[in-house]
């Protein structure tokens, strides 16, 4: 139904969003008979799903309009560089930010130095400093170097090791295939399937698995075990368990939003007390609750962001790790999160640093993937759907078929359950 008065939907980090999430956000406002207005910037890391719509509407001729002004830089050299990397102009923005770039011989090298000069700052400034690294290997490598330097300076306290859920990050046409599940995973449905026996929201434990009839053992939370094919439960997450030590002082973060608890994936929260399973936590302008450690099973450390997880925040300094996987959309969103203060650390030297920055990870545009050439002049020649959501839908009808072809490949023949 549409919504009684005129809305507006704002949409920021546009460029996050998948074929398949920006079908679900159209779709959504064509009901509510809301204008979306799309926020991002196409030169930074796109959604990890397929599609690109936010690139791809621009060049079929979206409405557009561009802010062409930086304003988060106060330091000048820093903002010059940045400026240089936005412009495309790669080896002279790199060059611009030499003095913040230092080699380092090998990886744990990298990542002492990043701990080093973040336990060298004040509590203050630490409060103020983004660290950053380029995957979730490193990412927990620093974290656990911050860590032991904070328990020996007495800023973390008593400590609780507690079980945490951690997304398995399967694609929808891998988590339609038991045998991409192992024993000991949890299911989460997003929906409820009445005929299944499966409730939304509820946890699911698998069991076992049987590739030929690609079935999954689960137990539910009434402790019965019920046998089903993840195909047929088309709305899902899977996550492993893995024990994780959280301390007082600990800064944390949600890694699922839990709309009846008010959590936002990304929040961070702060523990501020421990009592036998009690974990005291703080967040926002002082709210303090007390839960119980199962309650906190969605959660992760907030000391180190990922370059991807970083995007769209904003911090007076930027400690960071260049790996060999950076590109020209992760060493633009790492240098551009800073206002002041910047050191980064590589292993390579500055030019074949440049070399690697100069190189674009972006993927494939959706508009090349059904054969549209970019340009709005060509665009007009073919038979582009002007209205919004058609064109979405045409995306990802696209991106189904891609997947779609190539699923035969991952099928495994054994024989019964895997426990």
């Amino acid at each position: 139904m549409p919504s009684p008065q005129p809305e507006v939907w704002v949409i920021d980090e546009a460029g996050l969003l998948s074929a398949k999430d920006a079908l679900a956000l159209v779709t959504k406002a064509q009901v509510q008979q809301a204008r979306v207005i799309l926020v991002g910037d196409t030169r930074q890391l796109s959604a990890v799903e397929a599609g690109n719509p936010f690139k791809s509407l621009q060049q079929a001729g979206m409405a557009t309009a561009y802010l062409t002004q930086s304003l988060r830089q106060k330091n000048q050299q820093i903002k010059a560089g940045v400026d240089l990397i936005a412009a495309g102009e790669i080896a002279a923005g790199v060059q611009q930010l030499k003095p913040y770039i230092q080699q380092v011989r090998s990886q744990e090298a990298r990542a002492a130095a990043i701990a080093r000069d973040y336990l060298a700052l004040a509590p203050d400034k630490r409060q103020k400093t983004l660290l950053l690294a380029g995957t979730n290997q490193e990412r927990l490598a620093i974290t656990q170097l911050v860590r032991e330097g904070l328990k020996g300076e007495g800023t973390l306290g008593q400590s609780l090791t507690v079980k945490r859920l951690k997304a398995r990050d399967l694609t929808e046409t891998q988590a339609s295939y038991a045998h991409h599940f192992q024993p000991g995973n949890v299911l989460i449905p997003q929906a409820s399937y009445k005929r299944l026996g499966i409730e939304k929201g509820q946890h699911y434990e698998v069991l076992a698995t049987d590739s030929p009839s690609n079935g999954l053992m689960l137990r539910g939370p009434s402790g019965a075990a019920l046998q089903v094919d993840p195909a047929q439960i088309r709305r899902k997450s899977v996550y492993e368990v893995e024990e994780m030590e959280i301390a007082v002082g600990d800064r944390l973060r949600w890694t699922r939003n839990d709309h009846a608890l008010g959590r936002r994936n990304g929040q961070e929260f702060e523990v501020v007390g421990l009592e036998d399973e009690q974990v005291m936590i703080r967040w926002g302008r002082g709210n303090v609750g007390s839960f119980e450690s199962s309650e906190l099973a969605h959660m992760d450390y907030a000391l180190v962001s990922t370059t991807y997880g970083a995007q769209g925040k904003s911090a007076e300094r930027v400690i960071g790790a260049l790996d060999r996987y950076v590109a020209r959309e992760s060493f633009y969103v790492a240098v551009s999160r800073v206002k002041r203060e910047l050191q980064l650390y590589a292993l390579e030297d500055l030019n074949r640093l440049i070399e690697r920055v100069e190189r674009s990870k972006a993927k494939e545009n959706p508009g090349e993937v059904i054969g549209i050439r970019s340009g709005r002049s060509q665009l007009a020649d073919r038979a582009l759907p002007k209205n919004l959501g058609d064109l979405v839908a045409m995306v990802n009808r696209q991106v189904n078929s891609a997947h779609a072809s190539h699923s035969g490949s991952s099928i495994r023949h054994d024989r019964g359950f895997e426990r």
